[in-house]
């Protein structure tokens, strides 16, 4: 492992705690408690340092928790099924604010008094 892409304070306490590799991974309550926070409000906190840590840090998360790569070909397939993961979820998400800005585009539309063509077309064909 790079010494040099892994020094912040989650890192740190990810290494101590031996978290180096998918299989090692650590529930961030574990990363929350051993750096002296419970609950969900160090989970949350947890969450914050690690948008500002992984700027410039590997900090791979998976469904068992969080770690650092091994620093071997695993390690490397490790951080590129992590990048994948993170594609395919951000891709999704995009898909979901895609319909959601449809919807409230619409909404303004209705609050303005617009209307699209196929509505009027369909409101003139009921009315004759």
């Amino acid at each position: 492992m790079s010494e040099k892409t892994n020094e912040g304070l989650i890192a740190g306490t990810l290494a101590a705690l031996g978290a180096v590799g998918r299989h090692n991974s650590a529930p961030r309550l574990t990363v929350a408690r051993s750096l002296g926070m419970d609950g969900r409000d160090g989970e949350r906190t947890i969450s914050r340092l690690l948008e500002i840590e992984r700027k410039d840090s590997v900090i791979c998360s998976c469904g068992r928790g969080l770690f650092l790569p091994e620093d071997s070909p695993e390690g490397d397939r490790e951080v590129a099924a992590y990048i994948a993961e993170v594609a395919r979820k951000g891709a999704g998400s995009f898909k979901s604010i895609r319909g959601a800005k449809k919807y409230l585009a619409q909404r303004e539309r209705e609050r303005s008094g617009q209307v699209n063509i196929t509505e009027a077309t369909d409101v003139k064909k009921r009315d004759n």
